[in-house]
């Protein structure tokens, strides 16, 4: 028996006799004042419920008994529910039925491992979906496009583009892999874009329907998730679980898009004011933004124009810089001159930076931040490695010496001031 209840009265106002075994699942259309309902059973029944019909019987019966007794005015005459179609849909037991956003389609899930497409209202065969390996427990439309989706008892939920309705085969369009149990329970999130899922491993799923990969897990229950319905927007799902327990849970996707185009478009303005700051040469402000913004090329630009253009007063400016930053933006500037260093380019503007830092930040501050360690090795490797270098540039110079010693187009400083003393003492007996 399939009963039609008042939610705010908490009564039942109609109720729909035909399936001769035990109904496994009911649903709603998905809009509101649905005209319908449709049910299926282990009877291998789909049947479809007039519910305006009832809605309409039962106003009528209850004025005609309120007016022919007063005294008993508030008892509820429940009514039978009219049916509208009816047809044997499958081969074994239905587990799951939905109705499309438009009305026109419905849908069942069968243990007998298809998923069948009917339209109404005379509920006449529009596609079938085959490729479970197990019952499909349950199905569901999208809410943007002609498709739909399934769980399965194989641990797969499976896309189905449903676009032709002539009564085939429908093409899958993707399948979703990650359950270690039989998916029980789907429903589409986020305007169609992601697809969550609940199962016999008591894990509800999100998936992104672009790729079919899982973006989200959660240990929703601890034992079976059998049910899970969907709010009217989808901004909240509800599961169920063999523990006992229901669970509510949000969908943060629009909130988290709105965060991202809020920090974007921060980032925006900030990257405008760390141009503007350039343009001025507010070299303070320009570090101090691209530090916050994590933009390291802005800031070693900005660093060598500071302590290689404008000398001590500019490295007098940075020290000022570097003194106020809290130990994320220490250790994130240390990240960057490590990373500068292992370029011989740029490892002469990071040592004049590291000079800045550590003049302008006491030892002990320093030694306590986190990574110090790792993050000294890597400057000290590098260190090693440019002063090596510049020994080895320096003593080649010696060879230099040499050659032009031997080529007499270079002597030695006694030489040299022998003959300046020669050229004076030449000079003074000219004079003479």
């Amino acid at each position: 028996m399939v009963r039609l209840w008042n939610v705010e009265k908490r009564e039942c106002i109609a109720f729909g006799k035909g399936h001769v075994s035990a109904v496994t699942s009911v649903a709603f259309a998905p809009r509101k004042n649905a005209p319908f309902v449709v049910s299926g059973g282990q009877d291998r029944a789909l049947r479809i419920w007039d519910v305006n019909a009832a809605l309409e019987l039962h106003a009528k019966a209850n004025d005609i008994n309120n007016k022919e007794d007063d005294e008993n005015d508030e008892e509820n005459v429940v009514i039978r529910m009219p049916a509208i179609a009816a047809t044997v849909a499958h081969d074994k037991a239905i587990n799951g039925v939905a109705v499309s956003p438009n009305h026109l389609l419905v849908a069942s899930a069968s243990a007998d491992r298809t998923a069948k497409l009917w339209k109404m209202p005379d509920l006449l065969c529009a596609g079938v979906c085959r490729g479970h390996k197990r019952g499909v427990w349950a199905i569901a439309f999208s809410d943007a496009d002609k498709s739909v989706a399934t769980a399965g008892g194989d641990k797969i939920v499976r896309l189905w583009d449903c676009s032709n309705t002539t009564g085939g085969d429908l093409p899958c369009l993707k399948s979703f892999e990650s359950h270690s149990g039989a998916v029980l329970a789907v429903k589409f999130l986020s305007s169609g874009q992601q697809l969550a899922s609940v199962g016999g491993d008591g894990k509800l799923l999100v998936w992104n329907n672009k790729n079919g990969l899982a973006v989200k897990e959660f240990e929703a229950h601890e034992d079976k998730a059998w049910a899970m319905a969907r709010g009217g927007d989808g901004a909240y799902i509800a599961t169920g679980g063999a523990d006992g327990s229901l669970k509510l849970w949000e969908d943060d996707t629009l909130l988290a898009s709105k965060h991202r185009e809020d920090k974007m478009q921060l980032g925006i303005e900030k990257d405008q004011q760390l141009q503007d700051a350039e343009a001025i040469g507010n070299g303070s402000e320009a570090l101090k933004l691209a530090l916050k913004l994590d933009r390291p090329r802005a800031f070693l630009r900005v660093a060598s124009r500071m302590t290689m253009e404008r000398g001590e007063k500019g490295m007098q400016i940075a020290k000022g810089v570097f003194k106020e930053l809290d130990t994320e933006e220490t250790v994130r500037l240390l990240k960057y001159i490590r990373d500068w260093n292992t370029n011989s380019k740029t490892s002469g503007v990071a040592n004049k930076i590291l000079k800045c830092v550590l003049t302008a930040k006491p030892l002990d501050a320093m030694s306590s931040l986190p990574g110090i360690i790792d993050l000294c090795a890597g400057l000290k490797a590098y260190a090693i490695r440019h002063q090596n270098r510049a020994q080895r540039m320096y003593q080649s110079t010696f060879l230099i010496d040499t050659a032009l010693t031997r080529m007499g187009g270079l002597r030695e400083e006694s030489e040299l001031m022998l003959d300046m003393d020669e050229e004076e003492d030449e000079e003074e007996e000219e004079e003479e």
